[in-house]
């Protein structure tokens, strides 16, 4: 459906307050406060009931003003109106690479099958020092490529970003991801269902765009809502999941919906389109539910001790049918804890951080990588946050070696 064909109406979160010389819109969940002359007024008044883009100019209304109630979010879809209601997405101050309005994604004719980085900052079970709430800002503050590639204009292919630790390099303009910031979440009056369809709605607006979603978490639930939606799109897809845990009980920290950080996995293997499961990393002590769901033929397990012997760790993938898509689900708990000691759930004897880069740069090298979540960083006490500034670096990888126009460094470099 055109852009200009869709019904639009006022966002159910504004408020409007007229003042003696002006007047203040308000969103509250976006946290933003706007300041308009009294003529807004009358176009309330306009758009008071549902209304097509094609027919505002007949209604009054010019196209300055247009794009700045699409722009500010006061005028949206009337089909998505649900996700309005308490909020969709806020763009924090830490974008990375340059920032896309999810009003405005139909018109983009940019998107080439980049990356687009998605914000998540929930957590549902974990509070204060152990909570993965402000992850997604941690790992944000901790990417800082893309900080000015974003505003240049590469029109020559001589501009690179240099990888010295991996000898590549890359030209810039090919590898700038996009940003559509962080989905709001509001403790008070959201469930996980309600934020789960807000990631859902996301997701497929981002693919449908050819974009490819990289999200930052938050707890390891929100893998459940990027996964089953890409299912949808990709047939075969292969999931590669990156934990100390295997997220895959189904009788523990059961909550009213039944997803949990602990479940994820289990979750996710119910789907209809679900068709394999590669979990990296693991090294728990575990008692085996009784109700476990019997798919084991189509779950390889590669634990961290296994992968501690091995001379050369990408084997592990050799397997793999590099026909299908891939996802990678990172919890930063892969990661030793000498690595990553800002998570919730720490187990000794981890991955060290260039066995991780070599097995993700290897995914990135040799699989269509479809999409990317990085879950489970959390505040800490200390500065800099280790298990942040690792989920930083590996989404940078990713970013990165997504590019086919990668150019083996000289030595002279």
């Amino acid at each position: 459906m055109s852009i200009n064909n869709q019904s639009y109406v006022i966002n159910p979160s504004l408020s409007v307050k007229e003042r003696d010389d002006d007047v203040l819109i308000v969103l509250p969940h976006e946290r933003k406060k706007l300041q308009a002359s009294k003529q807004f007024i009358k176009v309330l008044k306009i758009i008071e009931k549902p209304i097509e883009l094609a027919s505002v100019e007949e209604l009054g209304i010019n196209n300055k003003v247009l794009q700045f109630l699409l722009g500010e979010k006061i005028l949206v879809p009337e089909r998505d109106v649900q996700y309005y209601q308490n909020g969709l997405i806020n763009h924090p101050k830490d974008t990375i690479g340059k920032k896309i309005d999810i009003m405005k994604i139909n018109s983009n004719t940019e998107f080439q099958g980049q990356f687009c980085f998605i914000g998540v900052p929930v957590s549902y079970e974990n509070k204060g020092l152990n909570s993965p709430v402000h992850g997604t800002s941690q790992i944000r503050a901790n990417i800082k490529l893309f900080d000015t590639l974003s505003s240049l204009d590469f029109q020559k292919e001589e501009e690179f970003i240099f990888d010295l630790n991996h000898s590549k390099s890359y030209v810039g303009s090919d590898v700038v991801p996009y940003d559509i910031g962080d989905i709001i979440y509001d403790s008070r009056s959201e469930s996980i269902n309600d934020v789960n369809n807000k990631v859902k709605f996301i997701v497929k607006k981002v693919s449908d765009h050819k974009l490819k979603p990289l999200v930052l978490g938050g707890d390891h639930t929100i893998t459940y809502p990027v996964v089953s939606t890409l299912m949808e799109r990709y047939k075969n897809l292969t999931i590669i999941h990156f934990d100390a845990h295997t997220d895959r009980y189904e009788s523990r920290l059961r909550n009213i919906q039944g997803l949990t950080i602990g479940n994820v996995f289990s979750e996710l293997m119910k789907e209809k389109n679900f068709h394999q499961l590669v979990q990296v990393g693991i090294r728990e002590f575990d008692k085996k539910d009784h109700n476990s769901i019997d798919l084991e033929d189509r779950v390889t397990i590669h634990s961290a001790n296994k992968i501690h012997m091995l001379k050369d760790v990408t084997s592990i993938f050799s397997s793999l049918d590099k026909n299908n898509p891939v996802y990678i689900s990172f919890d930063v708990d892969v990661l030793d804890p000498a690595y990553a000691p800002e998570v919730a759930w720490p187990v000794i004897g981890g991955l060290h951080y260039h066995q991780v880069s070599s097995l993700i740069s290897h995914l990135c090298s040799n699989f269509n990588i479809v999409g990317a979540d990085f879950v489970e960083v959390c505040a800490g006490n200390r500065k800099p946050n280790l298990a942040a500034l690792s989920a930083a670096n590996l989404a940078t990888l990713i970013t990165l070696n997504q590019n086919k126009k990668i150019v083996e460094v000289t030595s002279s470099c």
